[in-house]
Parts: C-alpha cells; structure tokens; sequence
C-alpha cells in the first residue's frame, strides 16, 4: 500500500538520470513541477521519527534555483545503488539509512521522461516523495500534495549549470576570504582560489597555513576567492579525501535549524568563539554581530568558526602577535580610560593587581 506522505526524507534526493540505475556520483535534486532543489537542514535521528504510522521527514527544504543553491552545500548529495532499485543519500554528515535508524532506503520508479519517482517503504507501507504544489514560492518544505509533485530529476553536480560556488563572507585588501565546512572532500576549480587552515591562535593573532590538493570531509577551512561572485569561486565535491595530516583551530556548523519543534544548532558563546571578518585592514577574526548569525544567536550552517580561550582577545588579527595579545589592534573605546587585560579583556575597573595592562591603547604598569 502506497500513500503519498509528503515529507519523505532525503527521500527525494533521488531523480536520476534515464536509466535503470543512477550512477554513483554526487547530485542535486530538483522537483521537476516547482523546480525547487531538496536541502537537507537538521542532520539529527532524533528530528526523524519512523514508524508504521507515521513516515514524516520536516527536516528536508525544497528550495529555488539561486545563489540560496548554488552555494549551499546542504543541496549536494552522493547517491549510490545499495542493491535492487534501493539507494542510499549521504549528505550533511548523515544519510538516508542512517537517519531513519536504519529502517529504510530509498526505492525509484524511472519515469518516462528520465525523471524519477521515490519512495521509501518500513513496516509494509511506502511513502511518495512530494514537493508542496505551490510553484510561486522561494522556499518551501515536502507536503501532502498532489502527484504532479511527485517526480524528480537528479542533477548531477558540475563545474557549469550544477556548480557549488564559495560566497565570500569578507574583503580584505583587494582580496575576497569565506569559509565553509562541508561533509564531502572537495577540490578548488576556479583559478585563483586558495585553502588555508588556522594552525595557532593566541592572545590577538593567528596564524593560517596553505591546504594543497584535496580537502578532507569535515574540515572547516578559509578559502581565499578569486571574486567577490559565487560563479568565479567554484569547488568541486569528490570521493578520494585524506586526513588533513595538520592541526586546525577552525571547527564548524553543518545546521543552524531553529524552528519551535526541531532544532539543530550551535550556539554562539562570544567568550570562545570569533567568527571571519577584518580589523584595520587586515584578515581577522571578530566576535560575531547578531547580523552574523542565525536569529542572532546561532551560528550559520556551513560555515567554519575559531574555537578560543575564554581569556582571547576580542580580535585576532593574522600574522598578529600572539605571545601577550598586543598588536597593532585598535581596542574599541580605549580612549575613554577603560582598561583592558593583556589578551585585550575589559576590566570591570582600574585594576589593583600588580602586571601589565592596557589603557588607552598603551601599556601601563601597575606596581
């Protein structure tokens, strides 16, 4: 018995190409009636009860063609045959098997177009994959709706139409910096791009250190950009990832879904953790502004961060000094006789302790 239960998971994340079975490789999946492409927002089990009554998925977002797809690494999946006409979906450090506890798979039914219909079947009843029928609509989430929402193509991911591009989140000096931590190794395409690592981070500076070839699956990295557009920043997921074999500071969000009843995010704590951004020209890592986040609490998915000391200095700056936190960082408000530690914390008042501090941006020596 087959019902059409809208929110079948990854479910979806299955159009494939004319043929009787879809090439591993790594896809995107669009609705062929909305257009809209599947994203998958919340990577937890917990967000995705399975049952013999109920085969419902919120965690899936069906989204339009744009710079919302095409960098977003959540809309990339690697699909591979597991047997018959059964497909498992790997994606956001989960699959589809995995995340429904191991009770389901994906089954396709190739249409005549070379689209695909998907299901997925536990306890003896299937559920269709279907999209909401409204078309007019940016975003939107899998629903009960008719059949003309039923069929799927799978895109297969490319360097042209089906390209994931690095929108940059900074520019300094001319150059363009984002980051990004995808669950999928990846190479760089376009031409002027590099990867970097953050290797040391203390007092008021940090260090980075050049990535060659591949980068490794969960690992968050800086990426230099060749422009400030997506299409000119282009990376390409692949299967042959390695350890990166070197230390990195940076760690990373894969979802920031923050609706009532599913949430899936990390919260942002400005004590130990400096997102990308410049402090007087230079590459820098800053406490986060609620504009930077998500319902400025949380931080965004996708995107790499620096894990530091409750004591760090509010901005590390690269190539800064990072043995007492002074550099030439301009604290904020120094003129007004605040003074600060030598990590570049404020003080609640002019301090009694004997040591080293800072007020009105110099040293002071307390005896």
């Amino acid at each position: 018995m087959k019902k059409t239960l809208g929110l079948l998971l990854l479910s979806a994340c299955f159009a494939y190409n004319a043929q009787a079975q879809l090439a591993r490789g790594f896809y995107r999946i669009q609705n062929t009636y909305t257009n809209r492409y599947i994203s998958l927002t919340d990577n937890d089990p917990a967000n995705y009860p399975v049952s013999a009554a109920n085969i419902t998925m919120p965690g899936i977002k069906t989204i339009k063609p744009g710079e919302a797809v095409y960098t977003n690494p959540s809309t990339i999946y690697l699909i591979y045959n597991v047997g018959g006409t059964q497909y498992d979906m790997e994606a956001q450090g989960t699959s589809i098997h995995y995340i429904t506890g191991g009770k389901m798979y994906i089954n396709l039914d190739l249409q005549s177009d070379g689209s695909y219909q998907a299901y997925g079947t536990y306890s003896g009843i299937s559920a269709w994959l279907a999209d909401d029928s409204e078309q007019d609509v940016d975003e939107s989430f899998l629903k009960n709706r008719s059949s003309k929402t039923r069929n799927w193509w799978a895109r297969p991911v490319d360097t042209a139409n089906e390209y994931l591009g690095i929108k940059p989140d900074v520019e300094v000096d001319g150059k363009y910096y984002g980051t990004i931590y995808a669950s999928f190794p990846f190479k760089l395409v376009s031409g002027g791009m590099k990867a970097y690592c953050v290797t040391e981070a203390a007092g008021s500076g940090f260090k980075m250190e050049e990535i060659s070839g591949v980068i490794p699956a969960l690992t968050p990295v800086i990426v230099e950009c060749s422009s400030n557009s997506p299409a000119e920043n282009k990376i390409l997921p692949v299967e042959d990832g390695s350890e990166l074999g070197k230390t990195n500071k940076l760690y990373g969000a894969l979802c920031a879904r923050v609706s009532p009843k599913y949430r899936n995010v990390v919260q942002y704590d400005a004590t130990t953790m400096r997102t990308i951004g410049k402090s007087d020209g230079k590459l820098a890592f800053v406490k986060a502004s609620g504009s930077d986040l998500v319902a400025s609490l949380y931080l965004r998915a996708n995107k790499a961060y620096l894990l530091v000391p409750n004591d760090a200095a509010s901005t590390l700056v690269l190539n800064g000094n990072m043995d007492t936190g002074i550099n030439d960082v301009k604290y904020e408000n120094t003129t007004n006789n605040r003074w600060y530690s030598l990590d570049g914390r404020e003080l609640k008042s002019e301090p009694t302790k004997k040591g080293i501090y800072i007020k009105n941006g110099k040293k002071v020596i307390v005896k």
